[in-house]
């Protein structure tokens, strides 16, 4: 195994966050600084002064077991850009944004200790605000994407570890899990969405087999893509909330370098959480013409048909792993296409085609899917469901939006004040003590989700991937993902197999903003399965 990298810790500094939910964004008043012009126009030449593209800190398992111990801490993190360097005070894991990548394998342990080092104010963590943004210094670890037990010590979402305090998670992936692209973030009810606007989090891989591996390591690359604001975050959930540069391992439009016909790996991860975090992809070259790669998987798990793109969609929360070969040597860019919400094109990261031509063949695509991956058959489908994304006023079908006459559009001389919307699914906001679903253990259903809304959400369910249906696509060659865009005014339908773990979990909408304030509901998956790994 290689060696554990080393991680560098920034100096923390002293100034301490206000935190305190609601009260503290009431109290804020007047205009708020923008962190980023976002109406700037991408040029086609990459300047000078931003830094070179480079990989977050890693940390791979040993002996079949990867130990490692997340630092919730305040740092001071610096961007580049082209007003300069500016700097973040924001909550991030071990004094940096993103936090470290981990790697490890199927069938091998993830222990990770988390370590809560904010200071402990006096937090608004009661169901009294539910619904509505608070304890902002509370968190907890999501593994995104993974399937492993919902129950402590595992991914149990509904963990809190409060600020002073450490909490040992333990996760057994199982032998028979997907190599891909996964990651890691906080998921306390409330704040999630501004503790991923301050950076907390980070990729985690699940290793392919040597003899499996696309590219060598130093061809394959992380892209974790995040809207990075410190202490500005809390104003989140405002009318007017903020909008960031968005960075690619921390940094702004960092420039990477590969050599003409180099075949390299690219693995593409959604950290944002609001609605203009949607991302239409696209490679272009200096005279603006896309470019092709090759999809070869989505939200970690492998294709069984590659795709040729020049561009794709990837919603908050999503991964997608492209195989990228520039023939022509040249300066090329990635940009992100604004899809929806209030941002605007932005150019990512640029790309220098230079050196001695190589003639690299694409990898072998996989033969075929493990059998666990087989499609959904007709058979197996015990129950049909609808479920619909709903907000109010205005953006819910019948007579739903009457039960929430408080519910109001935000005025455009106020932008401070808190989104006054009321976010849905089923015509109901989140309650934690509720189950809004009950799921045999080894059963399999086909649900359809409903946006009822006129934008576009992402579905995302943990523990369990889904199939995506496709009119007109045979059924193996359904698409498996974990978060999926819904389309406006339409739906979108699915299959899934609830294998392995009983417990409880969540789903919601993606856009962590609105999952926040309400857009989620809980599964229970009840019968005697795995339960989690046991503390040692």
């Amino acid at each position: 195994m290689p060696r554990k990298a080393s991680e560098k810790n920034s100096g923390l500094g002293r100034r301490r966050f206000l935190t305190g939910g609601l009260s503290v964004i009431a109290a804020v008043v007047g205009p708020w600084e923008k962190a980023f012009p976002q109406s700037r126009k991408a040029t086609s030449t990459a300047p000078s002064s931003f830094e070179p593209f480079t990989q977050p800190a890693v940390q791979i398992s040993q002996n079949g077991t990867l130990r490692t111990n997340l630092r919730v801490v305040e740092a001071d993190v610096s961007i580049r850009d082209v007003q300069g360097v500016r700097i973040e005070h924001t909550r991030c894991y071990n004094g940096s944004v993103p936090g470290p990548t981990l790697k490890l394998r199927a069938g091998e342990e993830l222990r990770i200790k988390l370590s809560n080092e904010l200071p402990s104010l006096s937090e608004h963590c009661g169901k009294e605000h539910l619904n509505r943004p608070h304890c902002f210094n509370t968190t907890n670890i999501h593994t995104h994407g993974l399937h492993v037990s919902p129950e402590a010590p595992s991914d149990n979402s509904f963990l809190r570890i409060e600020p002073q305090s450490d909490y040992q998670y333990c996760f057994q992936l199982p032998d028979m899990h997907p190599a891909g692209t996964f990651w890691y973030h906080a998921h306390v009810h409330g704040s999630t969405g501004v503790q991923s606007m301050n950076g907390m989090a980070g990729a985690l891989i699940i290793e392919d087999p040597d003899k499996e591996k696309l590219v060598p390591e130093s061809r394959d690359v992380v892209w974790m893509i995040q809207e990075l604001m410190g202490k500005g975050a809390e104003k989140l959930y405002s009318c007017d909330h903020p909008h960031a540069p968005y960075t690619v391992n921390g940094k702004f439009q960092p420039t990477l370098n590969l050599r003409p016909g180099e075949v390299q790996r690219w693995r593409f991860i959604n950290a944002t959480a609001t609605p203009g975090g949607y991302m239409d992809l696209q490679l272009l070259d200096r005279n603006n013409t896309r470019q092709e790669f090759m999809l070869i998987a989505i939200d970690g798990y492998p294709l069984r048909k590659r795709q040729r793109r020049t561009s794709y969609v990837l919603p908050p929360g999503g991964r997608v792993d492209f195989l990228v070969r520039l023939r022509r040597p040249g300066r090329y860019k990635m940009l992100k296409r604004r899809f929806q919400g209030q941002a605007q094109d932005q150019v990512l990261a640029w790309i220098d085609s230079v050196g001695k031509p190589l003639n690299t063949p694409l990898p072998r695509a996989l033969s075929s899917l493990p059998p666990f991956l087989n499609p959904i058959t007709d058979e197996e489908i015990v129950k049909r469901r609808i479920i619909r994304f709903q907000v109010c006023p205005d953006q819910a079908r019948g007579d739903i939006c009457k039960n929430y006459p408080s519910a109001k559009l935000c005025s455009g001389d106020k932008g401070h004040e808190l989104l006054a919307n009321v976010f849905l699914i089923d015509g109901k906001p989140y309650d934690p003590d509720r189950v809004d679903h009950s799921i045999r253990l080894g059963t399999a259903e086909e649900w359809e989700v409903v946006n009822e809304t006129g934008a576009e959400h992402p579905f995302h369910i943990h523990i369990n991937h889904f199939q995506v249906m496709r009119p007109g696509v045979a059924p193996e060659d359904w698409v498996w993902q974990d978060t999926v865009s819904l389309p406006a005014d339409r739906s979108v339908k699915i299959r899934s197999r609830f294998l392995d773990y009983p417990g409880r979990f969540l789903l919601h909408c993606h856009i962590l903003l609105h999952s926040d304030l309400g857009m989620m509901q809980n599964v229970e998956v009840v019968g005697d399965g795995k339960g989690p790994l046991g503390m040692v």
